[in-house]
Protein backbone atom coordinates (compact mmCIF):
# COMPACT_ATOMS: atom_id res chain seq x y z
CA UNK A 1 0.00 0.00 0.00
CA UNK A 2 1.39 3.95 -0.45
CA UNK A 3 0.68 4.79 3.19
CA UNK A 4 1.45 9.05 2.65
CA UNK A 5 0.79 10.23 -0.84
CA UNK A 6 2.75 13.06 -0.14
CA UNK A 7 5.84 11.47 1.25
CA UNK A 8 5.34 8.56 -1.27
CA UNK A 9 5.73 5.73 1.97
CA UNK A 10 4.50 2.55 0.98
CA UNK A 11 4.58 -0.73 3.09
CA UNK A 12 4.13 -4.48 2.05
CA UNK A 13 2.96 -7.04 4.65
CA UNK A 14 3.11 -11.11 3.83
CA UNK A 15 0.86 -13.07 5.52
CA UNK A 16 -0.80 -14.72 7.75
CA UNK A 17 -1.08 -17.43 4.60
CA UNK A 18 2.08 -18.02 2.25
CA UNK A 19 2.62 -18.36 -0.68
CA UNK A 20 2.94 -21.53 -2.38
CA UNK A 21 6.26 -21.54 -4.23
CA UNK A 22 6.97 -23.88 -7.38
CA UNK A 23 8.91 -26.74 -6.95
CA UNK A 24 11.21 -27.90 -9.25
CA UNK A 25 10.04 -31.62 -8.95
CA UNK A 26 13.04 -33.66 -7.78
CA UNK A 27 15.66 -31.98 -10.26
CA UNK A 28 18.91 -30.09 -9.11
CA UNK A 29 17.80 -27.41 -6.60
CA UNK A 30 15.18 -28.07 -5.75
CA UNK A 31 15.25 -28.59 -2.35
CA UNK A 32 15.85 -25.02 -2.02
CA UNK A 33 14.27 -22.13 -0.96
CA UNK A 34 12.71 -21.07 -4.89
CA UNK A 35 12.23 -17.73 -3.88
CA UNK A 36 9.61 -15.70 -6.13
CA UNK A 37 9.64 -12.36 -7.13
CA UNK A 38 6.79 -9.88 -7.32
CA UNK A 39 6.67 -6.79 -10.13
CA UNK A 40 4.57 -4.36 -8.96
CA UNK A 41 5.64 -0.91 -10.29
CA UNK A 42 2.20 -1.00 -12.59
CA UNK A 43 0.17 -0.20 -9.68
CA UNK A 44 2.03 3.06 -8.41
CA UNK A 45 1.68 5.79 -10.27
CA UNK A 46 3.00 9.99 -9.51
CA UNK A 47 0.94 13.15 -9.99
CA UNK A 48 1.67 16.86 -10.00
CA UNK A 49 0.41 19.71 -8.96
CA UNK A 50 -2.12 20.21 -12.16
CA UNK A 51 -2.72 16.66 -12.36
CA UNK A 52 -0.13 15.21 -14.78
CA UNK A 53 0.56 11.18 -14.33
CA UNK A 54 2.77 9.42 -14.80
CA UNK A 55 2.91 5.48 -14.25
CA UNK A 56 6.03 3.60 -12.94
CA UNK A 57 7.13 0.39 -15.13
CA UNK A 58 6.28 -2.92 -13.71
CA UNK A 59 9.77 -3.90 -13.03
CA UNK A 60 10.49 -0.57 -10.86
CA UNK A 61 9.14 -1.91 -8.04
CA UNK A 62 10.00 -5.54 -7.06
CA UNK A 63 9.31 -7.67 -3.68
CA UNK A 64 11.31 -10.86 -3.43
CA UNK A 65 9.39 -13.35 -1.35
CA UNK A 66 11.91 -15.61 0.10
CA UNK A 67 10.68 -19.13 0.71
CA UNK A 68 10.59 -20.72 3.76
CA UNK A 69 11.02 -24.74 4.31
CA UNK A 70 11.10 -27.33 6.53
CA UNK A 71 14.08 -28.37 8.63
CA UNK A 72 15.35 -30.77 10.84
CA UNK A 73 14.90 -31.41 14.24
CA UNK A 74 17.51 -32.23 17.16
CA UNK A 75 15.26 -34.97 18.01
CA UNK A 76 15.78 -38.43 17.25
CA UNK A 77 13.44 -41.21 16.82
CA UNK A 78 14.57 -44.34 19.22
CA UNK A 79 13.03 -47.50 19.56
CA UNK A 80 13.58 -51.24 20.85
CA UNK A 81 12.27 -54.36 19.47
CA UNK A 82 12.98 -57.84 20.85
CA UNK A 83 13.64 -61.13 19.44
CA UNK A 84 12.37 -63.09 22.38
CA UNK A 85 8.82 -62.18 20.72
CA UNK A 86 9.50 -64.38 17.52
CA UNK A 87 8.84 -68.18 17.26
CA UNK A 88 10.32 -69.62 19.66
CA UNK A 89 11.81 -66.82 21.56
CA UNK A 90 12.54 -67.32 25.21
CA UNK A 91 10.42 -64.30 27.06
CA UNK A 92 11.74 -64.29 30.49
CA UNK A 93 14.35 -61.41 31.15
CA UNK A 94 16.45 -63.64 32.86
CA UNK A 95 19.11 -63.55 30.48
CA UNK A 96 21.91 -60.57 30.61
CA UNK A 97 21.04 -57.80 28.79
CA UNK A 98 17.60 -58.62 28.32
CA UNK A 99 14.65 -56.13 28.13
CA UNK A 100 11.55 -55.87 30.04
CA UNK A 101 8.22 -55.50 28.74
CA UNK A 102 9.31 -56.01 25.20
CA UNK A 103 7.85 -56.62 21.08
CA UNK A 104 8.74 -57.47 18.38
CA UNK A 105 6.98 -54.46 16.73
CA UNK A 106 7.34 -50.93 17.32
CA UNK A 107 5.07 -48.12 15.93
CA UNK A 108 5.03 -43.93 16.17
CA UNK A 109 5.33 -41.00 14.31
CA UNK A 110 8.55 -38.97 12.67
CA UNK A 111 7.11 -35.77 13.28
CA UNK A 112 9.32 -34.79 16.16
CA UNK A 113 12.21 -34.84 13.32
CA UNK A 114 11.01 -31.72 11.59
CA UNK A 115 9.99 -28.76 12.11
CA UNK A 116 7.54 -27.69 9.34
CA UNK A 117 8.23 -23.63 8.60
CA UNK A 118 5.53 -21.40 7.13
CA UNK A 119 3.96 -23.35 4.31
CA UNK A 120 1.84 -25.97 5.89
CA UNK A 121 1.10 -29.10 6.58
CA UNK A 122 4.35 -31.80 5.64
CA UNK A 123 3.53 -34.58 3.96
CA UNK A 124 5.64 -37.47 5.10
CA UNK A 125 7.03 -40.48 3.20
CA UNK A 126 9.89 -42.74 2.11
CA UNK A 127 12.62 -41.01 -0.08
CA UNK A 128 13.17 -42.32 -4.04
CA UNK A 129 15.42 -42.21 -6.63
CA UNK A 130 19.36 -41.21 -5.65
CA UNK A 131 18.00 -40.49 -2.03
CA UNK A 132 16.52 -44.15 -2.02
CA UNK A 133 19.85 -45.87 -3.52
CA UNK A 134 21.88 -43.95 -0.77
CA UNK A 135 19.78 -44.67 1.82
CA UNK A 136 20.12 -48.20 1.15
CA UNK A 137 23.92 -48.33 0.66
CA UNK A 138 24.12 -47.31 3.81
CA UNK A 139 22.23 -49.88 5.37
CA UNK A 140 25.02 -52.41 7.25
CA UNK A 141 25.49 -56.19 5.62
CA UNK A 142 23.35 -58.47 8.27
CA UNK A 143 22.75 -62.04 8.00
CA UNK A 144 19.66 -64.52 8.99
CA UNK A 145 20.33 -68.18 9.09
CA UNK A 146 23.69 -67.00 8.07
CA UNK A 147 22.04 -66.00 4.72
CA UNK A 148 22.44 -62.68 3.47
CA UNK A 149 20.23 -60.18 4.21
CA UNK A 150 18.86 -58.73 1.34
CA UNK A 151 16.74 -54.96 1.15
CA UNK A 152 14.09 -53.52 -0.48
CA UNK A 153 12.53 -50.35 -0.98
CA UNK A 154 9.16 -50.03 -2.54
CA UNK A 155 6.85 -46.83 -2.22
CA UNK A 156 6.92 -46.44 1.79
CA UNK A 157 7.89 -49.56 2.70
CA UNK A 158 11.52 -51.10 3.44
CA UNK A 159 11.76 -54.82 3.93
CA UNK A 160 14.51 -56.40 4.88
CA UNK A 161 14.69 -59.94 3.46
CA UNK A 162 16.51 -63.36 2.56
CA UNK A 163 15.72 -65.08 -0.55
CA UNK A 164 12.97 -64.21 -2.36
CA UNK A 165 10.84 -61.25 -1.25
CA UNK A 166 8.27 -63.16 0.54
CA UNK A 167 6.55 -62.43 3.52
CA UNK A 168 8.04 -65.96 5.18
CA UNK A 169 11.44 -64.51 3.99
CA UNK A 170 11.06 -61.31 6.04
CA UNK A 171 13.60 -60.12 8.08
CA UNK A 172 11.99 -56.90 9.45
CA UNK A 173 9.77 -54.23 7.79
CA UNK A 174 9.52 -50.36 8.53
CA UNK A 175 7.16 -48.33 6.80
CA UNK A 176 5.36 -45.04 6.94
CA UNK A 177 1.78 -45.79 7.15
CA UNK A 178 -0.05 -42.16 7.04
CA UNK A 179 1.63 -39.74 5.11
CA UNK A 180 -0.28 -36.81 6.94
CA UNK A 181 0.37 -37.90 10.32
CA UNK A 182 3.56 -39.52 9.66
CA UNK A 183 2.84 -42.72 11.53
CA UNK A 184 5.58 -45.16 11.26
CA UNK A 185 5.39 -49.56 12.24
CA UNK A 186 8.81 -51.25 12.46
CA UNK A 187 7.69 -55.39 12.26
CA UNK A 188 11.28 -57.49 13.15
CA UNK A 189 10.58 -61.00 11.77
CA UNK A 190 9.08 -63.72 11.32
CA UNK A 191 13.47 -64.65 10.81
CA UNK A 192 15.51 -63.12 13.06
CA UNK A 193 18.70 -61.62 12.61
CA UNK A 194 21.93 -63.12 13.28
CA UNK A 195 23.26 -60.77 16.20
CA UNK A 196 27.42 -60.57 15.97
CA UNK A 197 29.18 -62.97 19.04
CA UNK A 198 32.43 -61.31 20.75
CA UNK A 199 33.88 -65.09 20.86
CA UNK A 200 34.66 -65.67 24.16
CA UNK A 201 35.69 -62.45 25.14
CA UNK A 202 34.59 -60.25 27.79
CA UNK A 203 30.78 -59.86 27.81
CA UNK A 204 30.36 -62.75 25.05
CA UNK A 205 27.23 -64.44 27.14
CA UNK A 206 25.07 -61.82 26.96
CA UNK A 207 22.51 -60.35 24.45
CA UNK A 208 24.74 -58.29 21.69
CA UNK A 209 21.93 -55.60 20.82
CA UNK A 210 21.86 -54.60 17.33
CA UNK A 211 21.31 -50.84 16.23
CA UNK A 212 20.13 -49.88 12.57
CA UNK A 213 19.74 -46.17 11.34
CA UNK A 214 17.19 -45.74 9.03
CA UNK A 215 16.35 -42.24 9.49
CA UNK A 216 17.94 -41.49 5.77
CA UNK A 217 14.83 -43.30 4.44
CA UNK A 218 12.32 -40.91 5.87
CA UNK A 219 11.61 -36.85 3.90
CA UNK A 220 9.45 -34.40 4.88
Amino acid sequence: SIDNTSTGAYSFTLGPNPIDHATLNDVADDDTENDLTLNLGAFVQAEDNDGDKVIAQADDIVATVDDDMPKLTDTPVTFTVDEDFLANGIDDNSQPGDVTDGSATASGNVTGLFLSGADTPLTYSMVSGTDAAAALDGLPSLTSGDATVLYNLTGNTLTAYVGTLTPENTVFTFSIDNTSTGAYSFTLGPNPIDHATLNDVADDDTENDLTLNLGAFVQA
